[in-house]
């Protein structure tokens, strides 16, 4: 396995942030960078409160301004180009966009200002929907709520557009698919799970983000933080260049230490990311634990 060069007590941190990997399903026009007008059907690679990456296969320049419409919500957003994503996550091309007339409720997820009255190890990052409305939120709970989310399947809190205390569960990333019988056959965005379609189907994504520590099986530790999960696989960035099929040994730490658990898995696919970064799927040894 390869190492980043810089010893673990020098390495940076991974950025906690708002950017759920969510693939929400978008029609694009704008000017290419030949001058003619285009129309593509796209989608997002992930989001933030104003902005997001695309995959886009027109060639664009740094500067244009295009026009995003969500073909979930079917608002429409006029956005600038931000810049070329040297690695993408996906198969083609990708490009950074921020809005420049931001509505809350475009990507169809709410954010949230952060809050700076507890310690960031004390707040949960994760997305949450309101049972009765379909809201969906960037949530940020504190570990009691989380747990009791965790644990009994809801948690009951204020719905801004419902107006009034209402039961919120996890949010999937599974909704964002485009249409029925569409699935993209990208593993950020496909469960870690057999091939077979009765298990995959049962293995839902959660965006939710828990502080990880990672153990490679030569004795290399790295905390970060898992960025979603099912029941059988968990997603994570990590500064290790490590292979398929190579063995990990996985705590989340959500628990008090001594209730930590220890839980064997194999890596499953490796997405190279700009930096020393990578983005990992990585299969559970045991789910049940």
């Amino acid at each position: 396995m390869e190492q980043n060069s810089a010893p673990p007590s020098e390495r940076r941190p991974i950025r906690r942030s708002e950017r759920p990997l969510l693939r929400i399903p978008l029609h694009v026009e704008g000017t290419n960078a030949d001058g003619n007008l285009f129309k593509e059907r796209t989608f997002t690679v992930l989001i933030s409160r104003n902005g997001a990456r695309i995959s886009l296969k027109n060639p664009v320049r740094v500067g244009d301004r295009i026009t995003l419409t969500n073909l979930l919500t079917q608002q429409a957003c006029p956005f600038r180009v931000v810049d070329p994503i040297a690695t993408p996550m996906g198969e083609g091309p990708e490009w950074g966009v921020e809005c420049l007339d931001p509505i809350e409720t475009f990507w169809g997820v709410r954010f949230p200002e952060k809050r700076e009255d507890l310690p960031q190890p004390e707040i949960i990052d994760a997305l949450v929907e309101c049972r009765e409305c379909h809201s969906r939120e960037m949530a940020q709970l504190v570990l009691e709520d989380y747990r009791e989310l965790n644990n009994q399947g809801s948690l009951k809190r204020g719905c801004p557009s419902c107006g009034r205390e209402r039961e919120w569960v996890f949010g999937t990333v599974e909704v964002a698919i485009e249409e029925p019988g569409t699935h993209s056959l990208d593993p950020v965005y496909l469960p870690v799970a057999p091939p077979r379609t009765l298990e995959r189907r049962a293995a839902k994504r959660y965006v939710v983000m828990l502080p990880l520590r990672t153990r490679h099986w030569d004795g290399e530790v790295e905390e970060t933080r898992t960025e979603n999960l099912s029941k059988v696989g968990i997603c994570f960035m990590s500064d290790l260049v490590m292979q398929e099929r190579d063995i990990l040994f996985l705590t989340v730490g959500d628990r008090p230490k001594e209730q930590q658990v220890e839980v064997s898995a194999r890596i499953a696919w490796r997405r190279p990311l700009e930096g020393n970064k990578s983005l990992y799927g990585v299969r559970l040894g045991d789910p049940k634990e």
